[in-house]
């Protein structure tokens, strides 16, 4: 019985470590979620500016300055315009790029 109340307690501070652990992580301030709004701005501006290709499919997400691209396009080389465009702006730290080429979807 000894033992077994030796395990409980054990398991209890273990699993009272582990909740400490996953609820001590950075915040996201206001500081930090006004320049992504500005950051995935800049992007979708960039994204009207080209005139030979179709971006408004694509999807712009962008936490603590990284930017995360999804949704679909027809060419690939429209992806890879729109990760060079998501790269222009200032102030971005790494393009996740998970845009899907659809050629199909005319």
């Amino acid at each position: 019985m000894k033992n077994s109340n030796s395990i409980k307690l054990s398991l209890g501070i273990l699993t009272l470590l582990l909740l400490n652990a996953c609820a001590s992580t950075m915040p996201y301030s206001a500081e930090e979620q006004s320049t992504d709004q500005s950051i995935r701005e800049r992007v979708l501006e960039n994204f009207k500016q080209e005139k030979y290709t179709f971006l408004d499919h694509v999807d712009v997400t962008v936490y603590k300055s990284t930017v995360i691209l999804g949704g679909l396009v027809f060419e690939a080389a429209d992806r890879d315009l729109a990760v060079q465009d998501a790269r222009k702006v200032t102030g971005v730290k790494q393009v996740s790029d998970q845009i899907e080429v659809e050629s199909n979807a005319y």
